[in-house]
């Protein structure tokens, strides 16, 4: 594809014509070549549909490509624009046909990349190498990169969060809507779930394609309800003024002063419908308060513009209002294409329905979108009028249905971010009171708002400005002991809860002490009722809406509606009666579950627990413990197991502790090994002490064995590598003497991840190989020890030896569900992804790892994925996006401990500061980071840091001391025999001869490292390639040994299309 001879703007936006790079203004936005060759191809080619074949013959002419690598440049151009696809403001998506740019675009015949004009004043990278040396700007005072929008001071409750596929389905029917094809939708869920949140945002979405929306809300009043057609006729009314588009000045003047056109009359000019006159023979007429269009509240209708409706219509004559009604929304979306959103339909009233009856059988083949809300509860209940008019509609293929879920854990997660302004300045809630916040609110987007307004309220969240300099400005987390209900909530679950019968209330009171959800069988053998009884009440708690039996077993099963009934029912209880409700219901799953107590093992030691019998909550936690954690269910395992070492306290205190000293260890080996799963590293350290001294006073050996293994794994994670390989080799010892294989087989793989981890990595294979040439029994065991050579293998660089083996690995842990070492695994293929160039993989993968860390709870995981998300921003040139990771990432560590995840992030943090040319400053955290790693003992990362402290010298142009840090990451990494980073420390090698001129030197460096980098398929080859250009172009223009121009060197053309065509490899490489 030839290149435009125009400039392309698309504000804030532009594109060069002669060089393929995206502006913001005057800063360059990072973003690949080919991306931006097809950015500005759909621009020019604005207002029409491109198709998918047209633009993989336009930007791929040469290159044989699919699909996929055309979505993932749309998916690129769209995050560098800060575009989506359910909410487009620049590229839209048309399915199975292509793409339409659709923001305004300007076209200029000038060039500022080319002009050097001060709205693009780094002009391109060519301009830049075509400067003379003492011209160009001092690159120790570049531009600063770009920093992330202010934080907001207010919250900003007004979000859409865990709905994309949501979204993404009504835009689509929208579209099909367009094409006259699409159907009503019908979206139901419980009160509070986000239904008119997410017509909302569907309802501005559609307004920016052009369409025109309208919203209208049912009411019932006690039971009472609006007079028939009142609701619709007042949207009517509305749409017909938005439509309007009378520009005269008496129609001005009518709409200002409210004397408006009475209804009849505008629908008879508008729509050439005659409405019967029965609709119009009263005067107190005001539904139009109740409906909105385009999302703007409207004043009510004065009373003398539309005449009130009958309050009864005769049924034989509802018929002669139904079609002129629905004609007229037909109509009207024949003139511009109309979205409505009807909420709360459970209430309408039958002659409205009727209405809508007509609508979504006649009006599939118009341009008009019909969005109907409704509250699940009304659905389900089989005699309901609405849901006996849902199932006749149904019966007709009227609509197509979406049923909104509670959000995830991981979506509040996302919600209190973006409230508070994003992850770089949301407050940083730690993992139990984030879980305490999901389980008081349910996953219901109402009531997580209204937590997060109560939570500011009380100073929990609160804004820290910039007056503190050692603190970044934004929102911070206070803690909270004891998690209590927004007032709004309560009250509206009381009102509820009030209207039941006294036996109704009694039985669900009894089940709220049970949980969440139930068994009749179990609540009848509770309150000593028979199960026909107890059904009964439980019946009629359905039918009140406090009670579903919605995917459950229908007749035996139960649950609250909502959590948050549960809570005021459970609060409301005097505390004698808790208590001997607790100890009933524990007594009770005992003898209904006989059969699989394991499975509520937990539940039982809970209930003891409330109530106050402090042995039996030991014996019963210690059993769920070993029952989750044979599961890898650690945060239940954690959970149980705190709560056992709590009863063993009390025990202790009150004297009338007979627990078993084998029983105590059990329980301090299993404490160690859940605060370990979940990253609170100390913790796990403190724990295992204790355990150690018990086992040794009980001359243990196979427990001190196993201390000592959980020991190895503690220290290795708080970079104790010293510690750590003592303890795991006397665990070796232990086993042996034992003569245990399994045991054996772990120390060794665990000895050579220690050694991998202080960069001894040849050491680390022989150790691991030593376990696969004994052949150790079972899967699990061979896995593992793969898994650890293949790490060995990429930390060399060796990623055709060492991924194969780590996805072997990926898919036996997922295989059988061990997420805690999935989430290892993919931190380990995002590195190796990374270390390749492949970026967009890398982030795919740390985002699945870190979700799978949050699951399990491990705080440590979560953050050293945060630290990798961040580095991966930082190699694309997102430095703001990705300091704002790296930060988190140290909050986190103020409580967890890593000493060697902190030094990585140092590092990562002063590379991103050098690379944006903050050069001071990166000195500092560069100096931290290499002394931490040196005292760690992880050479790996010495040579790394080393590396990176070389390119930040080369950058203040002192290459004496540049060349020297070269020299020593050079010198470790042959050590290492890690020929990737040998290959990146020999580039930064030849900048620096380059720099004092010893262009003979830097090119034999520069040869030799394009040949390492090709070899490992480095993402690092672009810069060798750069480094050889620039050693080529001295030599091609004739100068003497020694005269070679210093890092500012010219790049000559030769010099640039080795450049060119190491990108275009990349770029191959990264596409497909």
């Amino acid at each position: 594809m030839s290149a435009s001879p125009r400039t392309v703007h698309f504000s804030p936006y532009w594109v060069s014509p002669s060089v393929d790079v995206l502006y913001c203004g005057s800063a360059v936005v990072p973003l690949e070549p080919h991306a931006v060759r097809l950015l500005r191809y759909l621009a020019e080619n604005h207002g029409r549909v491109v198709s998918k074949e047209e633009l993989l013959e336009q930007i791929w002419p040469d290159v044989f490509t699919t699909e996929g690598v055309l979505k993932k440049a749309i998916s690129q151009a769209r995050r560098s624009l800060g575009d989506e696809a359910a909410n487009a403001r620049f590229i839209e998506t048309y399915h199975a046909r292509g793409y339409r740019f659709i923001a305004p675009v300007s076209f200029a015949d000038t060039d500022p990349a080319a002009t050097g004009e001060p709205n693009a004043p780094d002009a391109s990278a060519q301009k830049a190498f075509d400067q003379p040396a003492a011209e160009r700007p001092d690159r120790t005072q570049p531009n600063p990169p770009p920093t992330p929008a202010p934080p907001l001071t207010d919250p900003d409750y007004n979000q859409l969060v865990g709905r994309e596929t949501e979204m993404a389905a009504l835009c689509a029917e929208y579209r099909r809507t367009l094409e006259a094809a699409g159907r009503p939708v019908l979206i139901v869920g419980e009160p509070g779930i986000g239904k008119t949140q997410l017509a909302r945002h569907f309802s501005a979405w559609a307004r920016t394609q052009g369409a025109l929306t309208a919203y209208a809300q049912f009411f019932d009043y006690g039971g009472s309800q609006l007079a028939p057609y009142e609701v619709l006729l007042g949207l009517l009314q509305n749409v017909c003024r938005m439509l309007d588009t009378r520009d005269d000045e008496s129609a001005t003047s009518r709409r200002n002063t409210g004397d408006l056109v009475p209804l009849r009359t505008i629908v008879e000019k508008q729509c050439g419908v005659t409405l019967p006159g029965e609709l119009f023979a009263g005067s107190n007429w005001f539904a139009a308060s109740f409906a909105t269009a385009d999302g703007d509240r409207k004043e009510p209708v004065p009373q003398h513009t539309v005449a009130h409706v009958p309050s009864h219509v005769p049924a034989h004559d509802n018929f002669r209002a139904v079609v002129p009604v629905s004609k007229c929304f037909i109509r009207l979306s024949r003139r511009r294409p109309l979205v409505m959103v009807l909420d709360d339909l459970q209430w309408a009233d039958e002659a409205s329905r009727d209405v809508l009856g007509c609508l979504l059988r006649t009006a599939q083949s118009e341009r008009l979108m019909i969005v109907m809300l409704a509250r699940s509860g009304e659905t389900e209940i089989l005699d309901h009028p609405f849901a006996e008019w849902l199932k006749r509609q149904a019966s007709y293929r009227s609509y197509t249905a979406l049923a909104l879920q509670q959000l995830s854990e991981s979506d509040c997660r996302d919600a209190v971010e973006k409230v508070f302004g994003g992850s770089a300045y949301s407050p940083a809630l730690p993992l139990d009171d984030l879980q305490m916040v999901y389980q008081v609110t349910g996953g219901n987007p109402y009531f997580l708002t209204e937590m997060l307004r109560l939570l500011v309220a009380e100073g929990v969240i609160r804004f820290k400005d910039a007056s503190d300099a050692r603190a970044q400005p934004g929102w911070q987390w206070h803690g909270i002991k004891d998690l209590h209900l927004p007032t709004t909530l309560v009250m509206a679950a009381r009102s509820q809860l009030d209207r039941l019968r006294p036996p109704v209330r009694e039985a669900v009171e009894q089940a709220a002490v049970i949980g969440d959800e139930f068994r009749i069988a179990t609540l009848a053998l509770l309150a000593e009722k028979n199960e026909e009884e107890t059904g009964d009440r439980l019946d009629e708690a359905l039918r009140s809406g406090v009670l579903t039996d919605h995917g459950l077993t229908l007749g035996e099963d139960y649950r609250f509606y909502h959590t948050t009934l549960r809570r005021v029912l459970y609060d409301d209880l005097p505390a004698r009666r808790k208590r001997r409700l607790h100890e009933q219901a524990a007594r009770v799953l005992e003898t209904v579950y006989a059969h699989e107590l394991d499975r509520v093992a937990g539940a039982i030691s809970a209930h003891y627990a409330a109530a106050g019998d402090l042995k039996q909550t030991f014996q019963w936690s210690l059993r769920a413990y070993q029952a989750t954690s044979n599961r890898w269910q650690w945060r239940e395992a954690s959970t149980s197991a705190e709560r056992a070492y709590h009863a063993l306290n009390e025990l202790d205190r009150s004297r009338n502790a007979d627990i078993t000293p084998a029983d105590r260890l059990k329980l301090l080996i299993g404490l160690g090994k859940s605060h370990y799963s979940l990253g609170r590293l100390h913790k796990s350290e403190e724990v295992l002490t204790e355990a150690l001294a018990l086992a040794q006073s009980l001359n243990d050996e196979a427990a001190k064995a196993a201390v000592k293994l959980q020991q190895g794994l503690t220290y290795m994670s708080l970079s104790l590598y010293r510690e750590a390989n003592s303890a795991t080799g006397e665990a070796l010892k232990l086993y042996s003497g034992l003569k245990d294989q399994s045991g054996e087989a772990l120390s060794l793989i665990q000895l050579g991840s220690i050694q991998h981890s202080m960069g001894n990595h040849e050491l680390a294979a022989r150790l691991v190989e030593q376990v696969l040439e004994d052949a150790p029994e079972g899967e699990q065991m061979a896995t593992l020890a793969r898994a650890t050579l293949g790490w060995t293998r990429t930390l060399q660089g060796r990623y055709g030896e060492g991924t194969p083996l780590l996805e072997q690995a990926l898919e036996y842990h997922t295989r059988v569900g061990d997420m805690r070492r999935q989430a290892e695994t993919l931190r380990r293929l995002h590195w190796a992804a990374l270390s390749q160039g492949q970026y967009e993989t890398a982030i795919s993968l740390a985002v699945r790892g870190r979700d799978n860390y949050r699951t399990v709870g491990d705080s440590s995981g979560e953050a050293k994925l945060n630290m990798a998300i961040g580095q991966v921003r930082i190699e694309q040139g997102l430095y703001a996006e990705g300091i704002a990771f790296l930060n988190r990432t140290s909050e986190s560590l103020k409580t967890i401990g890593d000493a060697h995840c902190e030094a990585e992030t140092l590092w990562f943090l002063g590379r991103a500061h050098s690379e944006s040319g903050r050069l001071a400053q990166a000195e500092g955290l560069l100096d931290r980071a290499l002394k931490m790693v040196r005292e760690i003992g992880d050479r790996d990362d010495e040579f790394r840091v080393l590396t990176d402290i070389a390119r930040m010298r080369l950058g203040a142009g002192d290459f004496e001391l540049g060349l020297q840090s070269a020299d020593e990451a050079i010198h470790i990494a042959e050590e290492l025999e890690n020929r990737d980073g040998l290959g990146v420390a020999l580039v930064e090698r030849a900048f620096a001869l380059l720099g004092l001129n010893q262009s003979r030197t830097a090119l034999k460096s520069a040869e030799r490292a394009i040949k390492l980098l090709d070899e490992s398929r480095s993402g690092e080859r672009w810069r060798g390639y750069w480094v050889l250009g620039l050693v080529l172009d001295a030599h091609d223009e004739g100068a003497p040994t020694g005269e070679a121009q210093t890092g500012g060197a010219l790049v000559a053309p030769s010099a640039l299309e080795a450049l060119r065509q190491s990108v275009e490899l990349l770029n191959r490489h990264y596409w497909n």
